[in-house]
Order: C-alpha cells, then sequence, then structure tokens
C-alpha cells in the first residue's frame, strides 16, 4: 500500500486497523518515532505523502536508520488521539512491527513549498460543513483542502514542508514553541504585528512551530524570519505543527519593546486600570529567576503611569501554591505596594475561604485593589467577610465595601467571587466591580474534531455575567448617576454573550480603539481580547481606553503575566 493510500483524502485512513505494508524516505526522526514519505507524487492534493512511524516496541528504532533512508515497514494503521484528548484529531500512524532499512544510497526529499508548489493556507474558514464530529460520516460532506483549514492541514499531515518566509505572532510558549504564519495569508494583523481573532475568522492559517528544547532565543511578535523554515507537519495539543528537521535560519527582529501608556491622571482625571498578575505572590519569581513584584512594580508604575487605582486579577495568598491552609495575602500585597515606592499605593482584598475559589490548590487566588490613598479614599464600611455578599441600601450606597458579590450565588461555586468597592476622588464617588470570570478550560479547540467547537463554558461566565448585570441595573437605579465600573479578566471576547449580558447596562471603550489594537492576550498566535473595563453609559462620553501590550506579545520566561493591562482615564471635572 502506498502512503498516499494510507492516508487516503480525509481525517481518516481506509486502513485503520489493518495490517500494512509500505515504503518511503525517512524525512525526520525524533527519540521513538520518524517520518517518511513517498519519494514520487501521486498528484493529488487532497492525499498526504508521509505518515508517522511509531515502532510497537520500545526497542523497535533500527541502529542504521538516518535521514533519507529508503525503508519497508509493516505495522497495523493506527488513527492515534494524543494525550487522551477526546477532541483532538487522530493522526494517522503505522504502528510499525518490523522495519527493513535498505542499503541503497540515501535519498534526499525534497520539501513542499506552500505557496508555490501547494497553495497558502486559507486565511479564514476553519471548516465549512461539520455539524457535530469530525469522524461521524452523518456530520460531514467533503473533505476540502482547498478552502478549509482543518483538512488543509490535514492534507499534509506527515509531509516535509516548507515556509519560504514566516511571520512571528507569538513569543516562545512552553520553552520550544512560536506560532508563525506566511506574511501574504493573514488577515487582521494587529497594530504590533500579531494576528487578531475576529468573531467570523479564528486564523486557521497559523501554524505552531516545534524547536528542539531550550534552543530559542526570545521571540517576540513582530519578529520573522526571511529564509525558510523546513519541517514535517504533525498535529498535537489539539493544533497543527511543524517539526522542525533545519536549524532555524537568521531571525529578523523587529524591536517590540513594552508600551507606556499615554493616558494620566490629574486634578480633573481619575485613572483606573485592571491587570491580571497570573498567580502572584510575594516570592513569585519569572521563569529567568527575577522577583516577579521587581518588575510588576515598574510595570504598574513606568508602564501604566501609576494609576489611581489598581483592580487585580490573580493574587495567590501569603504562602502562595503551598496548600496549608493560609488565606491570608496582606504579605504580598504589602510587598508590591514596596516595589511600587516612591508611589505610595495600598493594597485591599477580601480573603476568600480556603479552597473556595478555584485556580491552583492552595493558592486562594482572588481579585484585590492597589490604590493611592493621596489621590482616592477608599469608603470602607463594615469587615469584610466571604460569606456575606454586598447589598445595595435604600440610599443607594453600598452595604459594604470592600465587599464580594453573591458568595452563595451557585453561579460563583468555585470560582473567583467578585470584589465590590466605594471609592471618591474629590467630590466624585464612584463604585468598581473586579471580577475574574470562569475559564475558557475546557472548551472545544478551533483545530478540534468537533465542529463548530463547543464552548461549553460560555454558560458558566453568561451565568455570572447575568448575577453581574442584575448587580448593576439595581444599582443604576439608585446611585443618582455616579459612574459604575467593571473591570477585569472577563474570559470572554467583545462579541460573546456574557459580555452582551452586561453592555446593555454600561458602555465599552475599547469599541472606540481600532481593531487592530484590540488584544490583551494570546493564545496559540490569537491576539484577543479577554480583559475589559466598562463604565456607565452616561460617563461613557468622558472616558479614553488603552489597552497597554506588555505582556501578552513576548516570550515566557521574560513576562509578568499573560495578559495585557488595562488604562481607563475618566474626566470627572472636579475641582
Amino acid at each position: 500500500v502506498t502512503i498516499p493510500e494510507l492516508q487516503g483524502p480525509g481525517h481518516y485512513s481506509p486502513y485503520q486497523d489493518h495490517t500494512v505494508t509500505t515504503s518511503g524516505v525517512v524525512t525526520a526522526i525524533s527519540e521513538k518515532r520518524f517520518w517518511i514519505q513517498s519519494p514520487g507524487d501521486d498528484a493529488n492534493p487532497a492525499t498526504s505523502q508521509g505518515i508517522l512511524v511509531q515502532p510497537a516496541r520500545k526497542d523497535g528504532m533500527p541502529d542504521d536508520l538516518a535521514v533519507g533512508s529508503l525503508v519497508t515497514v509493516k505495522g497495523i494503521c493506527r488513527e492515534q488521539i494524543a494525550r487522551n484528548h477526546a477532541d483532538a484529531l487522530p493522526v494517522t500512524t503505522l504502528v510499525s512491527e518490523s522495519i527493513q532499512v535498505s542499503a541503497e544510497e540515501k535519498v534526499a526529499i525534497l520539501p513542499l513549498i506552500l505557496g508555490q508548489d501547494r497553495s497558502a493556507p486559507p486565511g479564514k474558514t476553519v471548516d465549512s460543513d461539520t455539524h457535530g464530529h469530525i469522524l461521524d460520516p452523518s456530520s460531514r460532506s467533503q473533505f476540502k483542502p482547498a478552502s478549509d483549514g482543518l483538512d488543509y492541514w490535514e492534507s499534509l499531515e506527515g509531509m516535509l514542508i516548507q515556509l519560504p518566509t514566516a511571520d512571528i505572532v507569538s513569543g516562545v510558549q512552553h520553552g520550544n514553541e512560536f506560532v508563525v504564519v506566511l506574511p501574504e495569508v493573514a488577515s487582521l494583523r494587529s497594530v504590533r504585528g500579531g494576528i487578531v481573532l475576529q468573531e467570523d475568522d479564528p486564523n486557521p492559517e497559523r501554524i505552531i512551530v516545534e524547536a528542539e528544547a531550550d534552543s530559542l532565543p526570545p521571540l517576540t511578535v513582530g519578529d520573522r524570519f526571511s529564509q525558510p523554515l523546513t519541517g514535517v507537519v504533525h498535529y498535537d495539543w489539539k493544533a497543527p505543527r511543524l517539526i522542525l528537521t533545519a536549524a532555524l535560519p537568521p531571525l529578523e527582529a523587529g524591536g517590540l519593546k513594552p508600551e507606556s501608556t499615554t493616558l494620566h491622571s490629574n486634578n480633573t482625571h481619575l485613572t483606573i486600570a485592571s491587570f491580571n498578575i497570573r498567580n502572584f505572590n510575594k516570592n513569585s519569581k519569572l521563569k529567568n529567576g527575577i522577583l516577579a513584584r521587581t518588575l510588576l512594580g515598574e510595570a504598574i508604575a513606568v508602564h501604566l503611569g501609576g494609576p489611581d487605582i489598581v483592580a487585580l486579577q490573580e493574587v495567590q495568598d501569603n504562602s502562595g501554591k503551598l496548600n496549608d491552609g493560609v488565606v491570608n495575602a496582606s504579605e504580598s500585597g504589602n510587598a508590591l505596594c514596596e516595589a511600587l515606592r516612591p508611589l505610595n499605593y495600598q493594597y485591599v482584598d477580601v480573603a476568600p475561604r480556603d479552597l473556595a475559589d478555584g485556580g491552583i490548590p492552595g493558592g486562594n487566588i482572588r481579585c484585590a485593589f492597589l490604590y493611592r490613598p493621596d489621590r482616592v479614599t477608599l469608603i470602607s464600611r463594615q469587615d469584610p467577610s466571604p460569606f456575606y455578599g454586598v447589598a445595595i441600601t435604600p440610599n443607594g450606597s453600598l452595604s459594604a465595601s470592600p465587599a464580594v458579590l453573591a458568595p452563595q450565588h451557585e453561579a460563583f461555586h468555585h470560582s473567583r467571587k467578585p470584589l465590590v468597592a466605594e471609592f471618591q476622588f474629590r467630590d466624585q464617588s464612584m463604585i468598581i466591580i473586579n471580577l475574574h470570570l470562569v475559564s475558557k478550560r475546557g472548551d472545544g479547540a478551533i483545530f478540534g474534531a468537533v465542529q463548530p467547537p463547543e464552548r461549553t463554558s460560555t454558560k458558566s461566565r453568561l451565568e455570572q455575567a447575568n448575577v453581574l448585570a442584575d448587580f448593576v441595573e439595581k444599582l443604576q437605579k439608585v446611585s443618582q448617576g455616579i459612574p459604575i465600573v467593571v473591570c477585569g479578566d472577563f474570559n470572554d471576547f467583545h462579541w460573546s454573550s456574557p459580555l452582551r449580558a452586561l453592555t446593555k447596562h454600561l458602555g465599552d471603550p475599547a469599541s472606540a480603539l481600532d481593531p487592530t489594537d484590540r488584544y490583551t492576550y494570546t493564545y496559540k498566535g490569537n491576539a484577543q481580547q479577554l480583559d475589559h473595563i466598562l463604565i456607565s453609559r452616561e460617563w461613557l462620553p468622558r472616558s479614553e481606553l488603552d489597552i497597554v501590550h506588555i505582556c501578552s506579545e513576548f516570550s515566557d520566561n521574560s513576562r509578568i503575566s499573560d495578559h495585557d493591562p488595562l488604562v481607563l482615564r475618566l474626566a470627572t471635572d472636579a475641582p
């Protein structure tokens, strides 16, 4: 059986679970597996010429196996799903019983050049005609690699390919991965060189590049390779990837630097920032060993301009991820305040019940506020408690401040509770709700086997958003027009149903931003906005928003968070 016959024009081999014999040239070798490719071309762009071979025994790799060797392999054709991911696509794999390496002279397989020998990947559509699991015949009509990104990468599975040039659209992830696109394909490019996720465009042209462990420089968005990247196409972690078979070409650095906001406070303008600081505690360190609080202090004081109020998400307790019953985070908060000196900040939160709010077990992450007492006053009412939720008094004030919202509500079970506080700037009072909604963990992948992807976590966030929207609506009826700000890590997009539930009552200043600048997070190369600041509609004309890109575009080992912060400037016209 030839390799193209084994692969077949689809995601499932017609020889699944059959014992077969095939031949090919070795194109890549890893410790426990290798790839082979037909030296000829069957002239069918829907069928891959390459396939993954995995010896059935641990000692099954021949000693004389080398790139360029002509081999004959006998084994069982399997559709293997890595890591037991139920919604991952299978990889056609030949589980070998015997491998014969030819003594003939080695053969050079020329890589298929994307955009030249084969059309460039589709730039918008992942899958156009599946409604259910892609391997269920009843849910699928046609295999269309020319138009559907999912089918395009499947048609190249196991093949040696080459990207003639590549734009980098992520930092280094997991020590040895980054994401690229062909420059001529990418759809909406970010203002700084990335690629922006849109409601109708998940960017199927992206591919993860996998290099040897710890072999990469600290790449950033905006860097590029003008010379080819060569490797074999594989699928893992629910996404297509290029496993490099040749050294990286020279890098053309784009020179991307962390931004600094242009929005600053003064006698009549207040600034409020929102920042997910990724599991911060007093002893947190970056992967390069630098204390996180040192760089966070610089980020807040310099890049965010020393905002009057900073809404923080993902603050751990004093002992970090140690599961020891500690819930107090005052030492971590005070350590961050010390790092911000000479600016004078104070820290406040409501400590959660132990192990009640999700996140890393023992970390007890929570929302918190930093504020500058020389600029604003925190209105304190009652002692904070994780057991009792804030209520609205008949005169429109909060029954407690700071306080948590709806801690007993089922929507916030084992999830971060919104933190509500009243502040005063000059003569102007305001209420800020700091939230961190349920994560997207468990959702279907863009390149997953179920199409369209199932967004199961959206229901949980919508339930949370409805609780918040109800509170905001009631507050607006009695608050006499004071600004109400809802900010934090929403874990969802501005077009999503949870955001729509809140923007029925609140304005979104980010809507005034250029779409190329509207992102706070990069996931597998897709720049997207998960963090938001919303404000009462009557205050929207007096608001300006800046998303300050200091984290999401950079490599894991050098950034203080995976989220970019936001800064809102509010004109109060106070004397």
